[in-house]
This record gives structure tokens, C-alpha cells and sequence, in this order.
């Protein structure tokens, strides 16, 4: 099967995965990012996604339906089917149908489904009649990466699996490579955290104040630059349903001129998944506040905007991630931004390159962990502290439950069963 993989270009990593386990389940891959436009041989893949010369196709947060010359916007006779994965909330994938009254129609005129990241996110979009849904977590492999030259791209083009399986590589492989070629030149910590303490107010609240809900917004800009940044005064600790509850007494007055009222409830849902981020980010803030003052020097943050929070962070090193990963005696994961599923990309890196992995309990951590969640996830601060403290003074033990949790995500949420299982639902 031909398959063509648009890529966003913020999820390039997650992307190197999927093309990888496409190859080694023996389909060929018209790979393209969004990014490609000026290379050279742009034209042709182009020419060959309009001409649809693929069985299937899959990308991610809308990065290919935005542009105005993509096939689905035009509409093309016999265009094949895609699976768009939303790496974020869902609604950021229907906001961008918001001309279209009839979203689910929409959605099921041009055969698209929606690969869906967290099992909250099903419930949801059964609300707006979506049926064209699939579970795609992003899953991990335990067995093969795709990698290019440099062990992080691959050429734009048409990817042939007779040739490129001779490219997939075991992670232990790349892990060594990558060492050779960029070693860490500071003495790793003990506990280390990847992440970003913010995300810029322009992006994420002016969607709302000056896009498709600024009649619908029931207070001034600068309100919610404010609550957003403080995390809406929600406790660190609030549970999911609490949390969810007040974030829709929050939205409750947001309304739509247009009187349209799905519409009117898609707003809402927007606006709720923003809220739901900002206080994630106070969330993830806080912990790490909790972690220094436990630990110190001890515990290492690598990210940007902690400054502005009064947190002492290093720069970002996301090339170096993996060695991290590998060299932590703990790698903390509070949960993703955006959903909240455990298989989210930092989850599966850590455990994929070989860390310990020890994360917020998230809405599947017990289907996905079993009775491994214990061990490894914590519900608060106190929990969280506690089992760090625990799993730093036993090193065999962490050996173990490492190799545990690899091997239990391996058996079920490898890549390729995720793959295999989606395409059977949207192909027949």
C-alpha cells in the first residue's frame, strides 16, 4: 500500500516514528512536511498528492488542510481517505472547519477521520455526531527508528520499503550514535524534566479574542491573558472531574451571534481545552517548584520561559533529549498540554530511550500501566516526592521496573498494531 504522511513541523520526532513503522510493515510513503515547499523536488510530491496516487493518507493538527491548493479543500473526485491525528485538542481540528455548519458531514464527505490521542476526547466529539473517529496514541516502538544521515530527517519523496527497511535502526544504535556525536558536557542530574513553563499568550488566547469567538468572549482580552497565566486559580491538586466542572461554569456565558448552537458548543469546547492548558502549565510550574526545593542541583529543568516564573531552568536541548533520558536516575512526566492520556511523545521517548519514567496519574494510566500505576504514578505532590525519593536510593529496583513498563507498552501500544488496527477501520 502507498501511503502519503504530511508532517507538521513540530512533530517531526513523532512523525520519524510513524513513517518507520509504516516501512516495517512493508508500505511505501510519500513523506512530506510542511516545511518542503522551497526544496527541490517540492513540485513533484506535490504533483503526486494532488494526482492521489496513495491509498491512504495521514496528518497531524491540520497542517496540510490549511492550505488553500490542498486536495481536500478542493474537493478532488476520488481523493483517498485521511486520518487527521490531533496532537492537540480536537477542537483545534474543527475550528479550522468552522465555515462548514455541518462539521461531521464535512468530515464524512471527504472521508477524513480524526486519530484521536486520548479516550476523553471520544466523548466529546461524539456530542457534534463525529463518527469518523480512530484511537491512535501515539504508541511506541521497541524494536526500529527511521533515520536519515543525521539520524533525524529523512528526504522529502517517495519512500520505497524494499529500500528503506535496510534504514531502520535499533534505538540502542541511534542512542550510541547520537553520543558520539553531541556527548553532554555537564554532569548529568539525577531527576530531569524537559519541558516548556508557558506558551506564548499571542498564540494561544487571541485565537479566541480576535478569531471566530471575539463577539463570543463575556470579558476583555486582557482577563484572560491574566487568568491564563495564573491557571484560573485552580488548586495544583484539583481532580479532572472538579476541574472540568469549573472550567464549564467558566464557559458558560460564551456565545455566538450567529445563534448557530452546535457552533456555539464547539466555541465553548475551545475555549474549555485552553483553560484546561493554562492550568496544566500552573500545574506543571508548581511541581516543579516542589522538586528543587526537594532536591536542588540534584534535579535539572531544560526548557524555556522558567524565568519568567522565578525558575531556575537550562536551556533547551531537545537534540540531546534521549542521552538525558538515559543518564537520569528519574525522568519526571507531568502529562501532556493538550490531552490527558498517558502515551503522550515525552512519555514514550523516555521509555523508549531507556529512563525511568515517573508520571502525573493520568484518566488511562491504570488501563495502560495496570498494577504497575502504583509505582510509577502519583496523583499530588506529596506522592510525587515520595516515590522519587523511594526509586532514588534503589537503583536495581528502577532496572526492573523500567525494563517493566517497556515491555508492557510494547506488547499493547506498539506503533505498528496502532497503525494496522486504524487503517483497517477507515480502508474497510
Amino acid at each position: 500500500m502507498k501511503i502519503c504522511v504530511i508532517a507538521n513541523r513540530y512533530r517531526v520526532d513523532q512523525f520519524r516514528s510513524i513513517v518507520a513503522a509504516l516501512i516495517d510493515l512493508g508500505h511505501d510513503v510519500y513523506y512530506w512536511i510542511d516545511t518542503a515547499n522551497s526544496m527541490a523536488n517540492a513540485g513533484a510530491i506535490r504533483r503526486s498528492i494532488l494526482d492521489h496516487r496513495f491509498d491512504l493518507g495521514i496528518s497531524a493538527d491540520w497542517c496540510f488542510f490549511s492550505d488553500p491548493e490542498n486536495p481536500v479543500n478542493r474537493r478532488l473526485q476520488g481523493f483517498p481517505p485521511f486520518i487527521n491525528l490531533c496532537f492537540n485538542s480536537p477542537f483545534d481540528a474543527l475550528l479550522e472547519l468552522a465555515g462548514h455548519r455541518d462539521v461531521a458531514g464535512f468530515l464524512r464527505d471527504n472521508r477524513i477521520w480524526l486519530g484521536l490521542l486520548s479516550p476523553l476526547d471520544h466523548a466529546s466529539l461524539a456530542r457534534f455526531g463525529v463518527e469518523q473517529r480512530v484511537d491512535l496514541p501515539v504508541g511506541i516502538m521497541d524494536q526500529c527508528l527511521m533515520y536519515g544521515d543525521d539520524d533525524r530527517v529523512f528526504p522529502v519523496g517517495l519512500l520505497s520499503a524494499t529500500a528503506e527497511r535496510e534504514r531502520l535502526a535499533p534505538h540502542e544504535r541511534l542512542l550510541d550514535s547520537l553520543a558520539g556525536r553531541r556527548p553532554l558536557t555537564d554532569p548529568p542530574a539525577r531527576l530531569v524534566y524537559l519541558g516548556s513553563a508557558a506558551l506564548h499568550v499571542t498564540d494561544e488566547i487571541q485565537t479566541f479574542c480576535f478569531g471566530p469567538m471575539a463577539f463570543g468572549l463575556p470579558r476583555p482580552f486582557s482577563a484572560y491573558v491574566a487568568d491564563y497565566e495564573t491557571g484560573f486559580g485552580f488548586p495544583a491538586d484539583l481532580t479532572l472531574t472538579d476541574r472540568q466542572a469549573r472550567i464549564d461554569d467558566y464557559v458558560a456565558d460564551v456565545t455566538d451571534l450567529s445563534g448557530d448552537e452546535p457552533r456555539v458548543l464547539l466555541l465553548r469546547h475551545r475555549l474549555a481545552a485552553q483553560l484546561e492548558r493554562g492550568h496544566r502549565l500552573a500545574m506543571r510550574r508548581a511541581r516543579v517548584r516542589a522538586l528543587q526545593a526537594r532536591y536542588g542541583d540534584d534535579f535539572a529543568v531544560y526548557g524555556n520561559d522558567w524565568a519568567r516564573f522565578g525558575i531556575t531552568a537550562r536551556p533547551a536541548e531537545n537534540d540531546t533529549a534521549p542521552l538525558r533520558y538515559r543518564a537520569a536516575a528519574i525522568s519526571l512526566d507531568f502529562g501532556s498540554l493538550s490531552y490527558d492520556s498517558m502515551m503522550f511523545p515525552r512519555s514514550c521517548d523516555i521509555v523508549q530511550y531507556g529512563g525511568f519514567l515517573l508520571q502525573s496519574r493520568l484518566v488511562d494510566s491504570d488501563e495502560v500501566l495496570g498494577d504497575l500505576t502504583p509505582a510509577v504514578t502519583f496523583e499530588d505532590e506529596a506522592e510525587m516526592l515520595d516515590l522519587a525519593d523511594r526509586w532514588l536510593i534503589d537503583p536495581a529496583g528502577r532496572i526492573k521496573m523500567a525494563a517493566a513498563v517497556a515491555g508492557r507498552l510494547a506488547a499493547t501500544y506498539d506503533l505498528r498494531q496502532l497503525l494496522t488496527a486504524a487503517m483497517g477501520q477507515v480502508l474497510g
